[in-house]
């Protein structure tokens, strides 16, 4: 890849990520929707499969220094996801408490400001109590125990999307 093909790639996730963010004012939060379907009203749900938890987690690689207002906007979304609390969904990587931890954990590696390490790991212990007994990563107690580890080694890879 040459390096014209790396900032048009880099400007293009830039713009589109800002472009459907939804921005509350009031109070300083952002999310996403899970679809852009015109013909479907905006659902602003706050897990990693739709919405600021799965943009931060996706944007991981993202260059920090590439552009403040997105940076900005990424800890806005941090911010939503700790006013929402943690999900009655419970345990899950994609749709869960642990799930949401893990994106605390990339701000955190973003930023390293130990508020979000503070804040991923009070999701993590939380979930604890929302155990399924469902072993898988995604969305069972697997995923809680990857996020569990991760907090304590302040480790903020993701599964698929970091180790292989």
């Amino acid at each position: 890849m040459t390096e014209n093909d790396r900032e048009f790639i880099l400007e293009h996730i830039r713009e589109t990520t800002k472009l459907l963010a939804h921005h509350d004012e009031s109070n300083s939060l952002v999310n996403w929707s899970g679809h852009c379907n015109a013909d479907r009203p905006a659902r602003f749900l706050v897990q990693w499969c739709h919405g600021a938890p799965g943009i931060i987690t996706s944007l991981a690689q993202f260059p920090t220094d590439y552009d403040l207002e997105l940076e900005v906007l990424l800890q806005k979304a941090g911010e939503m996801i700790w006013q929402a609390g943690p999900l009655n969904k419970g345990v899950g990587i994609c749709h869960g408490t642990d799930g949401n931890a893990m994106a605390f954990l990339r701000l955190y590696a973003r930023t390293k400001n130990d508020m979000w390490l503070d804040r991923a790991r009070a999701f993590a212990m939380h979930a604890i109590s929302q155990r399924n007994y469902r072993y898988t990563y995604f969305t069972g107690d697997l995923g809680l125990a990857h996020s569990l580890i991760a907090c304590r080694k302040r480790d903020c890879r993701f599964g698929m999307l970091d180790y292989f």
